[in-house]
């Protein structure tokens, strides 16, 4: 939990456990309390780096403990180089990790057990979507690349398409589209994004239904590679969306490396298999 100006980004802020460059890790594996002053010769590049970043001056490090066993570290920062905690104020607040370390370690140890799960969910995710467009590939002849493409909201808050699998019988094509990352949807920002808004919610009618685009190559693309370096060309995309709100479940591409239009028996096709794709993403457990 962070608190105060720059919480977010505090969040995102990592120390590795073994590491005595970091004070912060230090105090962790002593189980000592600490304090930091900003350009010290005892502080780390880490410590330095992070002050740097937040404005930081001045911190106190005070140790969580749990039954013997270390479970975290309070971080008391301060823009105020003056400003480490005076003894008596260390020995309340030492008092008072007492009181709720127990509480805090039942949190810590739900939180990773939520956390656990969430992977493992997205891995079964990812594992099925992989097998799904796998088989799309191999099912189409001519279908030289397929992915399927979710919401993500980034720290930001802002919302893109990320790859959830992708298949190619190429690795090397494979590697060379996942390399592209997300695809953007702010207004302009992408192909997709003239069709689907900021918040994942279709916003032309024309991708209620599966969308075929010919030549890729005459549009303006956010990742020019696609046709530049890896020479697709058409793309068949069937959405996968939530019928009330519109907000799109999930995007099965279908590329193909020349122009080339489906039959409407291998439309039928892919539209089933966008079906069971949407079913893995959306109740996988």
């Amino acid at each position: 939990f962070a608190s105060r100006p720059n919480a977010a980004e505090l969040r995102e802020v990592a120390y590795p456990i073994i590491n005595q460059d970091a004070v912060v890790s230090r105090v962790f594996i002593s189980q000592y309390p600490a304090a930091f002053r900003a350009g010290e010769h005892s502080a780390g590049a880490l410590d330095n780096a992070v002050a740097g970043r937040f404005g930081l001056a001045a911190s106190s490090y005070l140790p969580l403990v749990s039954r013997g066993r270390s479970i975290g570290v309070l971080c008391i920062d301060s823009a105020d180089g003056g400003l480490l905690l005076p003894g008596k104020v260390t020995s309340r607040l030492a008092d008072f990790i007492q009181q709720v370390t127990e509480r805090l370690d039942e949190a810590r140890s739900y939180h990773q057990q939520v956390q656990l799960a969430r992977r493992l969910e997205e891995s079964k995710k990812r594992e099925a979507a992989g097998q799904m467009v796998r088989s799309a590939v191999r099912l189409v002849e001519k279908v030289a690349l397929a992915s399927v493409l979710t919401p993500v909201v980034s720290g930001d808050g802002s919302v893109a398409l990320e790859v959830l699998a992708s298949y190619a019988e190429e690795p090397a094509l494979q590697m060379q589209y996942d390399r592209l990352g997300a695809i953007l949807l702010e207004p302009g920002a992408s192909l997709i994004s003239r069709y689907v808004d900021e918040e994942a919610v279709i916003s032309d009618d024309r991708l209620l239904k599966p969308l075929f685009i010919n030549d890729l190559s005459r549009h303006d693309l956010q990742k020019r590679e696609l046709t530049d370096e890896m020479s697709l060309r058409s793309l068949y995309v069937v959405p996968r969306f939530e019928p009330r709100s519109r907000r799109v479940i999930c995007l099965l591409n279908y590329f193909c490396q020349e122009e080339y239009r489906f039959s409407e028996f291998e439309m039928g096709l892919l539209q089933s298999h966008a079906e069971m794709v949407a079913s893995v993403v959306s109740g996988v457990g």
